[in-house]
């Protein structure tokens, strides 16, 4: 018998956020003659961005092929030479290629570009930058569609992108797709194409902004001022801070210099203001080498934004690295995890993945909580999920619930799933301040995933969801605040039909 897709028997399982927001969403009200923005909610995210090619699903919608067929081996006699051959083959794959666009790709793009004149985007398009490049990317922007689609709590969202036009050659160059760089509420950077800091282009930074409806293009760092050669990253991704609500926000990559541990760069770049479309890079000095461990090279597994002028880069198996004053004059100071918890690595022998049992958010301000899965020794039913708080301006760490595994497996929402006795991964903390001690936790068993919620304090299941079968295995899920624009317009709709390539 299937396992059941959902299972709460936990009062809080149906939590605002969700259902405010997305099932009953509240009336707006006025202030001074001004719209307030509806309520922020939290969703679990896949951090992966699939690219839905919308030529290519148009001539699947007609019955045709997604990609041009293969035409197979052509049958020659003996006395063609190999050359004359390989000549022949490849002049028979450039005329299939270009029979495939011409009777299916541009009749489709021909189709879709009637579509955006007659139903244009409800997504603003926004470059902060001139010159060139920036008709190169708004003509870029002008063919993406972002579509974030939210399940029923606790399930995964998708930050989806839909491209034709310009962004279907240019993603085309993309096998990777894209990906989630970094978030802070409603402002969600993505790394578009195979692009990293230190790495040459192709590729660029995307910004969604889900309060203002608008996609935004970011130049990628100028190889001049970084390279693989002259500098190393610090880890995790991309820095956002939403420095002035609700959608002024700031893009922050910190690399070390390629010889130094205590030598960096952090490069920023500004929505608005004077420095706006543009990376300023300023070199910083960090609070390394650890006094406690000279030798340990500092590595983010996270990073997020504390208030609304420093950015938090977290090594999970030694602590926070905090940059103040983000915009002014940088700063940074460091902050262990709480007593027991920091762990040494050699580098022949590697990290590991601390984000199998770990994680860090900021919440209300200046407070930082950290959730850590320790085995009390090498048996599993001994396993605790433990919760810690930490308030910025006195460094001092406060203990918050422990919830063993082994009450996990008992309760009767695991229980109803039918699950085996398996050991959660990658717990993520609740960004809400109504889900204190709520931990989100994965198990994945015979391809199929499933997210718990799960409240330490209270020592309890609160929710349980198996995500569908017919979708893909999430790469890294993360925890965004989103706050949804108003009155969003459906997407493109049209009748159209093509006739399929015979």
């Amino acid at each position: 018998m299937a396992a059941p897709l959902y299972r709460s028997h936990h009062p809080r399982s149906n939590f605002r956020s969700y259902f405010i927001s997305l099932q009953s969403p509240r009336t707006p009200s006025m202030t001074n003659g001004a719209v307030d923005p509806p309520d922020p909610f939290m969703v679990l995210v896949d951090a992966f961005i699939p690219i839905i090619d919308e030529v290519s699903a148009l001539i699947v919608e007609n019955g045709g092929p997604s990609h041009p067929p293969f035409w197979g081996h052509i049958p020659f006699p003996p006395s063609v030479s190999p050359k004359e051959r390989a000549a022949a083959q490849q002049r028979a794959v450039a005329e299939g290629l270009l029979r495939y666009r011409r009777e299916l790709e541009w009749p489709a793009e021909d189709i879709l570009r009637e579509r955006r004149a007659s139903n244009p985007s409800a997504v603003r398009k926004l470059v902060a930058f001139g010159g060139w490049e920036a008709a190169l990317y708004l003509a870029i922007l002008d063919g993406i569609e972002p579509h974030l689609e939210i399940p029923h709590p606790p399930g995964v969202a998708s930050l989806v992108l839909s491209v034709s036009a310009g962004a279907r050659d240019t993603f085309n160059q993309f096998p990777s797709g894209a990906s989630i760089a970094g978030a802070d509420h409603n402002i969600i950077a993505m790394y578009a194409g195979p692009y990293r800091p230190t790495f040459p282009p192709p590729g660029f930074y995307l910004v969604y902004d889900s309060l203002a409806n608008s996609l935004a293009a970011v130049l990628p760092l100028p190889p001049s001022s970084a390279s693989q050669f002259t500098h190393r990253g610090v880890g995790a991704g991309t820095a956002v801070l939403r420095h002035d609500p609700p959608s002024e926000y700031v893009l922050a990559e910190l690399l070390y210099h390629r010889t130094s541990s205590t030598q960096a760069t952090l490069f920023t770049w500004c929505s608005s203001g004077a420095v706006a479309g543009q990376w300023i890079n300023k070199e910083v000095v960090l609070p390394f080498p650890l006094p406690s461990d000279p030798a340990y090279i500092f590595c983010a597994d996270v990073v997020f934004a504390l208030g609304d002028n420093s950015i938090c880069w977290v090594d999970l198996l030694k602590g926070i690295l905090i940059c103040d004053k983000v915009m002014d004059d940088p700063k940074f100071r460091f902050i262990s995890l709480p007593k027991g918890y920091s762990r040494s690595w050699h580098p022949e022998q590697g990290r590991g993945r601390p984000r199998d049992f770990s994680s860090m958010c900021s919440v209300r301000g200046d407070t930082v909580r950290f959730v850590h899965m320790n085995p009390a020794s090498d048996i599993d039913d001994l396993i605790t999920l433990t919760t810690w708080t930490l308030c910025i301006s006195n460094s001092v760490w406060k203990k918050g619930g422990s919830f063993r595994i082994i009450d996990v497996w008992a309760d009767p929402t695991y229980e109803e799933l039918k699950l085996p006795k398996k050991v959660p991964r990658c717990p993520i903390l609740s960004l809400l301040d109504e889900e204190d001690g709520v931990v989100y936790l994965t198990v994945a068993e015979n391809n199929c995933q499933y997210v718990f919620s799960v409240d330490v304090e209270r020592r309890m299941v609160v929710s349980g969801n198996r995500l569908p079968p017919e979708g893909r295995q999430f790469s890294r899920i993360m925890a965004v605040e989103v706050t949804m624009h108003l009155n969003k317009r459906r997407s493109r709709t049209g009748g159209e039909h093509l006739v399929p390539l015979k």
